[in-house]
């Protein structure tokens, strides 16, 4: 054997295995939490906010806020209108006042839709009225009602206008206290009652009315009766004594309300509208010296009512955004049910 051949051949060299990489561990999540319903709701809010707001300011652009007029005549005829019940005057005033410091309008027609209402506050119109006729005629126009109250305002009119079928009248005062003594009695129920003279408590519906109280209460509706009918006998000039047979708190229509001459013709609010500027020309010509029976209205007139209290940006943007919120939320339960086959009533 060769002995070069037999030598060991050299093992080869040990390299231990290479060490892991080392990756430092991912940091754990944290669970998602769910946002309040507060949140999503204000999210809700705001997209239907913004998605409204460039709608609004477009409608805006094209709102025209101010007085509403009717007609396109160069005669203007401010109109104001009593409506509802007669408790608060400010409005109706304003309205007056407001027409008063105008120089494009030639007469007023006050518009009466009213059952009447309390005592003072038609005293006050009335005031009001009376004041504002020095510088326009004013007219009145009775719509479907115009009673009491309504007719105590209507007095103050310079010409007053009906509809046949208006009811009006009702000329008279009432009041009305309950008794509940006996309910009390039954509930055994008691109220104290401290008072500094015997007719503080005068309708206290826990005692019986005395025969003193019952003269009290008469005193003040006949005070009152007795100034309704001498409203009604300054204005119309008609005798106390004719104006009891009918001012007696029955109701009666518009074409029976000119028999008894507390109407002067019957016709609606263009028929007093006419009217008013008629008497305006006529009053014209007379502090011109001139003669007042060729003049006519002829010509086209405009309604004007008075201005509307005109409505801010924020309430405007807040009422349409809420209302884009409502159709939402309806929108979406609306789907919601469709898919759950609900069916909503």
């Amino acid at each position: 054997m060769d002995e070069q051949n037999s030598e060991p051949q050299a093992s080869p060299s040990y390299s231990p295995p290479p060490e892991p990489a080392y990756y430092p561990p991912s940091p754990v999540a944290p669970a998602r939490r769910r946002p309040p319903i507060l949140w999503i709701i204000l999210a809700v809010f705001s997209v239907l906010f913004l998605g409204s707001l460039s709608s609004t300011c477009g409608q805006m652009a094209q709102l025209q806020m101010g007085e509403e007029v009717v007609g396109t005549g160069s005669d203007r005829v401010g109109v104001v209108e009593l409506m509802g019940p007669i408790t608060d005057t400010q409005k109706p005033i304003r309205d007056i006042r407001a027409f008063l410091k105008r120089k494009d309008i030639q007469a007023l027609v006050i518009r009466i839709d009213s059952p009447g209402g309390s005592v003072a506050p038609s005293q006050e119109l009335f005031d009001e009225i009376r004041n504002a006729s020095s510088k326009f005629p004013i007219v009145v126009s009775m719509g479907n009602l115009a009673a009491s109250g309504g007719f105590w305002v209507a007095m103050a009119g310079d010409y007053i206008f009906a509809s046949p079928g208006t009811i009006t009248g009702s000329i008279g005062v009432i009041s009305q206290n309950p008794d509940l003594k006996q309910v009390a009695e039954f509930l055994r129920f008691n109220m104290r009652t401290y008072k500094s003279g015997p007719h503080k408590d005068m309708g206290n519906p826990f005692r019986t009315m005395t025969e003193s109280d019952d003269a009290v209460f008469m005193e003040l509706i006949d005070d009152i009766y007795e100034q309704f009918v001498t409203i009604i006998h300054e204005r119309r000039g008609i005798e106390v004594e004719e104006i009891k047979k009918f001012a007696d708190g029955r109701v009666f229509t518009g074409r029976a309300a000119k028999k008894y001459g507390v109407v002067d013709q019957l016709g609606g609010l263009y028929d007093a509208a006419h009217k008013s500027v008629l008497m305006a020309r006529q009053r014209d010509a007379v502090a011109l010296g001139q003669s007042a029976e060729t003049i006519s209205t002829e010509t086209d007139i405009s309604l004007v009512y008075p201005q509307k209290p005109r409505e801010s940006l924020l309430e405007m943007l807040t009422e349409t955004a809420g209302r884009g919120l409502v159709n939402g939320i309806s929108d979406r339960i609306e789907e919601r049910a469709a898919r759950s086959n609900i069916k909503l009533k």
